[in-house]
């Protein structure tokens, strides 16, 4: 009975041990991770920045092609915030050249809803018809309301809004208490 105790004990003490062991591993892989975007985005904001200065498009295509897709979406997009008019635009022909709307509308469908909310937002930066269909299908069957808002404000920004009263259908009676819906109302043309 002795014996039993022991060897359980130390068959506890090494389950211990392992779980130890993996648990350092996947931090050291995580902050490994962590050091790789945040280095990854600093590329994208210099990029960005001589691309404002030089206007090389082939540069900054080259820059961004080796990088991952969802840390030129929120760095590219931070830096977007600070840009206005045809610089904005040049920009985000840029993006769309190395595929960014086509991840962006992949987290529109699989993300969380934070993810998703921000994925709507960035879509209206890319007018056209997949866009367009995105978001209807958002505004339409997204399980979260606040995404459905989102998708309205990004469609009436790309002017393809459906009908108010099927957009306020489609947002539901619960939705429609929300503070976002200024913001759609505001968006929408006089």
């Amino acid at each position: 009975m002795l014996m039993l105790v022991w060897i359980s004990s130390i068959a506890l003490a090494a389950a211990a041990f392992l779980v130890l062991g993996v648990l350092v591993v996947l931090r050291l892989l995580h902050e490994r991770g962590n050091r790789r975007a945040a280095q990854q985005r600093r590329q994208v904001m210099s990029a960005l920045i001589r691309f404002s200065d030089d206007d090389d498009r082939g540069a900054l295509l080259g820059a961004l092609r080796p990088i991952r897709q969802s840390v030129i979406a929120t760095a590219g997009f931070e830096f977007l915030e600070m840009l206005r008019g045809e610089e904005r635009e040049r920009i985000e022909a840029v993006f769309a050249k190395v595929g960014l709307p086509a991840f962006i509308r992949h987290r529109l469908r699989r993300g969380n809803e934070a993810e998703r909310i921000h994925a709507t937002e960035m879509l209206a930066a890319f007018p056209g018809a997949e866009s367009v269909r995105s978001l209807e299908t958002a505004l339409r069957a997204d399980r979260a309301r606040e995404v459905r808002i989102a998708a309205a404000i990004a469609l009436s920004r790309l002017a393809a809004l459906p009908a108010l009263d099927a957009t306020l259908s489609s947002i539901g009676p619960r939705g429609q208490r929300s503070r976002r819906l200024v913001d759609l109302f505001q968006s929408l043309p006089p």
